[in-house]
């Protein structure tokens, strides 16, 4: 699938499809068993999808052969870093607002961030195309133009 999709449409999808189930699981966990079970099937696929797309998008990127692995580095990084985070987080909204709040305040923050990979991707083009580019580009300098 990942060789078949560019990998920043991916992850958009990706992302959306796991923030939607996200914001539908307090429903499946009040419904039938196997309503939690489909949902739960649905969040791990949309799972699945997270680091596939995401190593695509950077194997995409214009970055140069010898940044490449930083790179990967600051993806996986990113993602333990974003665990650690709603570890901290989930036990405080529980707390101080309802059960139900970490599952809307991450479904928000994962259709967010699906909105803007998609409006930040490259339009169309040929896969083949993009990776004759020129590279040479590290990193964090296109991190740095994307603000």
């Amino acid at each position: 699938l990942v060789r078949s999709v560019r990998g920043a449409l991916l992850l958009s999808v990706g992302t959306a499809a796991w923030a939607l189930s996200m914001a539908a699981m307090p429903l499946a966990v009040m419904g039938p068993r196997a309503l939690l079970l489909l949902a739960q099937v649905a969040f791990g696929f949309a799972c699945g999808l997270g680091y596939p797309s995401s190593h695509a998008v950077v194997a995409e990127a214009k970055i140069d052969a010898r940044y490449r692995t930083s790179a990967l580095s600051l993806v996986n990084s990113a993602a333990g870093m974003g665990s650690m985070f709603s570890n901290f987080l989930t036990p405080l909204a529980v707390d101080r607002i309802s059960w139900l709040c970490p599952f809307f305040m991450f479904a928000g923050a994962g259709l967010t961030s699906a909105g803007a990979v998609a409006a930040f991707q490259p339009a169309g083009g040929d896969r083949d195309q993009d990776k004759k580019a020129p590279a040479g580009r590290s990193p964090l300098s296109i991190i740095a133009d994307a603000r």
